[in-house]
């Protein structure tokens, strides 16, 4: 680091925090001032203490100190602070770094923007779906026989706010299924959650306890401080497990929490994922929050396949992968969905 900087930087984190031991009471000085300065220096700080991606995605963190605090003065308002530092934290293009601000939300869509999406839930009910089709009470979760021996299930979101009791309705669903030889699970578009959701779901199909990643947290000053990789497990829960032939449905809308759905399901010798590859966010975020009452969020962790592969950034992999084009999506024909159904078909003659 350039010492000039590295001065600067610690200058300003001792005026900003101040720790006064005496008489052995721990005692805290004053927030720090609601200046742009001060704003700035503290996210810039932080994310140069915890943020956990800068060595895989070669970012210098330091040169972008040099860009972006000289645009930054006591006259800066709060709207071109929020602009500086957007603009900063973009150049980590990561779905997990996000800035709630007065003057809106930044977030990184780049993760999946630009690649051809075309998934229509509305098409796998009216076109591949029996009538019949049911949903959770929020329509969090839809489900319904694809076919006399194949049921589906399309999850939309592993989002905290529904709870595990809603996932733990995989349980009636599965009865409805007792008479399937496959299912289908769909988390196209799934933008993650909760992972003890998905643990939930995950383990209703697992056939024993399996190692599916590694993760290791950021724990030093060094942008390379790592903890020790740490093994992640799934393990079976319910009172049933479905062992039989279960194709994941994936494409590059599937973030977060759902790669560790995925990455925990592709364990089990049954499942198979089709579609496209998934987002690659994987950095576990932490919130922290300003002086000016802006919060904002950044990765604190990496995750690995069991092979120790990273894939922030990058995405998962599926099996058998294959798009949905323009043309099929707008003739109403999923060809994600038909590639399942055709696989399973082929499992179950074979």
């Amino acid at each position: 680091m350039n010492r000039s900087i590295k001065e600067y930087k610690y200058l300003w984190l001792s005026m900003i925090v101040i720790t006064i031991i005496s008489c052995g009471d721990l005692l805290v000085g004053p927030d720090p001032d609601n200046t742009p300065e001060n704003n700035f220096e503290i996210l810039w700080q932080d994310f140069d203490r915890y943020y956990s991606f800068f060595e895989h995605k070669q970012i210098d963190w330091d040169s972008l100190y040099t860009v972006y605090r000289p645009q930054v003065s006591e006259k800066t308002t709060e709207k071109e602070l929020f602009e500086i530092i957007s603009s900063m934290v973009d150049n980590l293009q990561d779905g997990h770094v996000n800035i709630y601000s007065t003057y809106g939300q930044y977030m990184y869509k780049g993760w999946w923007e630009p690649y051809p999406i075309f998934f229509n839930l509305n098409t796998v009910k009216t076109r591949y779906l029996e009538n019949d089709f049911k949903q959770s009470g929020n329509r969090n979760i839809t489900y319904a026989n694809i076919s006399p021996n194949t049921g589906y299930i399309h999850i939309a979101s592993f989002g905290s706010q529904f709870g595990i009791g809603h996932f733990e309705l995989i349980d009636n669903i599965l009865e409805e299924f007792k008479d399937c030889t496959s299912i289908i699970i769909d988390v196209r578009n799934n933008g993650g959650g909760s992972t003890s959701n998905t643990e939930v779901i995950a383990g209703r199909f697992a056939d024993q306890r399996k190692l599916f990643a590694y993760y290791q947290y950021r724990n030093g000053a060094e942008h390379d401080d790592f903890t020790e990789l740490i093994p992640w497990y799934i393990d079976s829960s319910g009172e049933k497990q479905f062992t039989k032939p279960v194709v994941i449905l994936t494409n590059r809308k599937c973030f977060s929490a759902t790669e560790t759905f995925i990455l925990q399901m592709r364990e089990f010798p049954h499942v198979t994922v089709v579609g496209d590859t998934s987002g690659g966010g994987s950095g576990n975020p932490m919130f922290r929050e300003l002086p000016n009452g802006w919060t904002y969020r950044l990765s604190r962790w990496q995750e690995f396949t069991p092979d120790l592969f990273n894939y922030e950034g990058i995405g998962l992999f599926p099996d058998i992968p294959v798009q949905n084009s323009e043309a099929d999506s707008t003739a109403g024909i999923d060809t994600q969905l038909e590639k399942a159904m055709e696989f399973l078909n082929q499992q179950s003659i074979g």
